[in-house]
């Protein structure tokens, strides 16, 4: 027996139906589909019901979001309001920044991950927007949204690995007549964080009743804002001892070496002294024309907060067309199209990262020639020399800085630029046909899809670049150029403040660009019916491939 548990968002009365069919049967697993049948309180079909397995007919629970939760959540995109129901975890969203990738915005039931949960549209695969086949939900045309099932038990059998954790199936309306527009307008209490989402829907139903096409366009537009503007994000917190406190990054402007104290209490020549409050010394960092000072934790660590996005900046337009026509008694031709254009930035505080040299021991950055290394200031040179024991152990003359950590405040903030744009073809056909005295439904449909994103990264270090820079002698005119003069390389010293110039900057932040094209072509059929009645009821098979 199978529980479908509509569950509104908005204190909506919960109805609980039965479906009372004891389903079994065999066959190679298949895209189930979700439709609306002509008695709905009698005859339902719904998400994961087309069971291949014994083990599956006990209880699965389906939940169903309707149409109005979507229209009356005031959301511009269609994860806020999914991510409002119990099953599912918020993953990257519409707002998230860090960790918040490509601005794919997936669905992530019970917490194990989007990749294993399958997105559906119509009981069948969707546009893929990453090489993992990630489902953007914002591609979805939510004006169109009949019906939103999400099934977690039970599905993995019936659609494969990768819906481990769960199917979400979106059911669109293919029976919409007249048009439909719809403007929305949103702004926070604070005057910012502005969203805009336009909707336009046509619909028509030809004459003889056969057939219907509808037609649907969305454009979305949300403003950024960031953790700065707001009093509760502009400082990274950390729990220590169940007490919330200032955790800032060890990546600091002017670059921080972490010493042991044996290393600190073997320094010749600096003063480890703290000027001001200090919890803990736990190494050096380089100041004003690479002064070396005590590095104090978390005093001197550096708040990354105020330069990262709250709120990501979205441009999305899309267009979705769907059409079905009854060519013969039983038989229906159908076809869907979708199309999206999205574009969106993420912006993160100045580039973080543990200067190393390629090649080298891990987390290793190898300073050569340090004596007399013109890219270093005279009192780091006698700094390296003095202690040698520590920075050269082998005598080599090169200094190695093991485990540090530079932000490169210098050169602003990193920026990453997306623009996404894909689109999807489907067509099949459907049908009831009578075997063994009973009605049975077969479908049988190809799609196309494919997505290609667009990536342009700015002011992201390169660490070959910097080893190349780090690397300067004296040329026969008296100039300081790099060993190795290809790519244009200037040299440069990241130990200091201000240590970077424009001109080491460019060179060490080339703009990286990718453009990546997914496709995927699938080709499915199934059939589904009653093969005999027994007392407690029917005994129906599925059988698919795909």
């Amino acid at each position: 027996m199978m529980t479908i548990r509509p569950a509104g968002l908005y204190g909506r009365r919960n109805a609980l139906l039965l479906l009372s069919t004891i389903l079994a049967g065999g066959g190679l697993g298949s895209a189930a589909q979700a439709q609306e049948a002509a008695q709905p309180s009698t005859d339902i079909v719904v998400t994961g019901s087309r069971l291949v397995r014994t083990d599956l007919t006990a209880p699965s629970p389906i939940s169903v979001m309707g149409s109005e939760d979507v229209k009356l959540s005031g959301n511009v995109t269609l994860e806020k309001t999914l991510n409002e129901m119990p099953q599912l975890a918020s993953g990257n969203t519409s707002t998230v920044n860090n960790g918040g990738g490509s601005g794919v915005l997936t669905a992530n039931l019970r917490g194990l991950g989007n990749t294993r949960t399958l997105v559906l549209v119509n009981g069948r695969r969707f546009i893929p927007a990453d090489s993992n086949g990630n489902v953007d939900l914002a591609s979805i045309p939510d004006a169109l949204i009949k019906r939103v099932e999400i099934i977690t038990g039970g599905a993995s059998a019936v659609y494969g690995s990768d819906a481990i954790a769960g199917a979400v199936n979106f059911i669109l309306d293919d029976k919409f007549e007249g048009v439909e527009a719809s403007a929305q307008y949103g702004i926070s209490d604070r005057g910012d964080a502005e969203s805009k989402k336009l909707d336009l829907t046509f619909g028509t139903s030809t004459a003889d009743g056969r057939g219907n096409i509808t037609l649907s366009g969305s454009w979305t537009r949300q403003s950024s804002i960031t953790q700065n503007d707001r009093g509760f994000s502009r400082t990274p917190l950390g729990e220590v001892n169940g007490q919330l406190v200032y955790s800032g990054s060890g990546s600091i402007p002017g670059t921080r070496v972490p010493l042991s104290a044996a290393q600190r209490a073997a320094l010749t020549g600096v003063n480890l002294t703290p000027g001001g409050s200090c919890t803990s010394v736990t190494g050096i960092r380089f100041g004003e024309n690479g002064t070396v000072l005590p590095y104090c934790q978390p005093e001197d660590t550096y708040n990354y907060a105020p330069y990262n996005l709250l709120q990501r900046p979205l441009d999305r337009f899309n267009v979705a067309a769907n059409a079905h026509y009854e060519v013969a008694d039983k038989i229906t031709a159908y076809a869907e199209a979708y199309f999206v254009n999205a574009k969106n930035d993420m912006i993160l505080a100045p580039d973080s990262f543990t200067p190393l040299t390629p090649g080298a021991a891990s987390s290793t950055l190898l300073i050569p020639n340090y004596a007399s290394n013109p890219v270093l200031p005279e009192s780091l040179r006698q700094f390296f020399t003095n202690n040698a024991a520590i920075f050269d152990t082998n005598g080599d003359g090169t200094a190695e800085i093991v485990g540090g950590g530079r932000r490169a405040d210098e050169l602003g903030t990193r920026n990453y630029r997306y623009e996404r744009q894909s689109y999807q073809i489907t067509t099949g056909l459907r049908g009831d046909v009578s075997l063994l005295g009973s009605d049975w439904k077969w479908d049988a449909f190809y799609q196309y899809m494919r997505n290609r994103t667009d990536t342009r990264n700015e002011g992201l270090i390169s660490q070959t670049r910097l080893s190349m820079g780090l690397d300067a002698v004296i040329d026969s005119s008296g100039n300081v150029v790099c060993r190795n003069q290809s790519l244009g390389c200037v040299p440069v010293s990241i130990l200091g403040l201000n240590s970077i110039s424009p001109e080491a900057g460019a060179f060490l932040t080339p703009v990286r660009e990718s453009h990546d094209i997914f496709t995927r072509q699938v080709a499915g059929a199934s059939i589904a019916g009653t093969l005999f009645e027994l007392p407690a009821g029917p005994v129906s098979v599925a059988l698919g491939a795909e």
